[in-house]
């Protein structure tokens, strides 16, 4: 709760300051959050499942090259996916 809660107050920040916030799951579930009925708890879940579910891969949309991703880089790829680079 306090790593994901974190980063949805980042996008949260930035959408409220009127930053120019590109389009991403975490500003998709703050734009929806009353019309979907999503508590904190709900948008912190749906964030940290799409981390979670590919914690383990070792290669992927990262890899423009044949290297090897550690599962550190793999996670902090994804949380600047979900978190509009936040």
């Amino acid at each position: 709760m306090e790593v994901y809660g974190a980063l949805i107050m980042r996008v949260k920040a930035r959408m409220d300051a009127g930053e120019d916030t590109p389009d991403c799951l975490v500003k998709t579930l703050l734009l929806n959050q009353e019309r979907e009925k999503l508590d904190w708890e709900d948008m912190c879940m749906l964030v940290s499942a799409f981390i979670i579910g590919g914690i383990y891969s070792v290669t992927g949309p990262l890899s423009l090259s044949p290297m090897r991703l550690t599962n550190r880089q793999i996670v902090v790829y994804r949380l600047r996916v979900l978190s509009c680079g936040s």
